[in-house]
């Protein structure tokens, strides 16, 4: 079921495969080039346990990050907004636990990124 009437969807899949196929010859074109042996940041061979702890970390509260922003856009607000006026609990407990959230996901990448950085850096040293 479509949506959207008119050829808008299919400009819009065929825009996608131009671009898929770009990225794909720009891929097989830098898969020919080859590389210096020096340490690799996202080497997961050479990380060390801490290290993919913290990128793992990252990587999760990076996705819960992303995941509320898509939410926060996509999400019709102007059905909450009117009980949150009223004070109905069930809606404030919602805003609060959505914004707790959201904090959580920010301090949860700043924190993982430094440790992770920090983990590289003792890698890289040695």
């Amino acid at each position: 079921m479509d949506l959207v009437a008119g050829p808008g969807p299919w400009l819009a899949f065929a825009v996608g495969l131009v671009l898929l196929a770009g990225w794909l010859i720009v891929l097989s074109k830098l898969g020919r080039n080859p590389m210096s042996a020096r340490p690799r940041r996202f080497d997961i061979a050479a990380m060390t346990s801490a290290e993919r702890r913290w990128n793992l970390a990252l990587a999760a509260f990076g996705i819960g990050l992303i995941g509320w922003l898509n939410g926060a856009a996509t999400v019709d607000w102007g059905i909450l907004a009117p009980t949150l006026v009223a004070g109905r609990a069930g809606s404030v407990l919602l805003a609060v636990g959505l914004a707790l959230f959201l904090v959580t996901m920010i301090a949860g990448v700043l924190f993982s990124w430094r440790r992770a950085r920090g983990a590289y850096r003792g890698r890289a040293r040695g």
